[in-house]
């Protein structure tokens, strides 16, 4: 899997796109990790 976007203490958090190994992408709201609300 591939991130790009902000962090915070190590983890995802805030905006950010995260592209997984199978092709399927989530770009959104994160929080402390965890993808956070409906994203696109």
């Amino acid at each position: 899997n591939i991130y790009s976007g902000d962090w915070k203490e190590g983890m995802m958090h805030g905006k950010g796109k995260l592209v997984f190994a199978k092709g399927a992408v989530y770009e959104g709201d994160f929080q402390f990790g965890v993808m956070h609300g409906k994203g696109r």
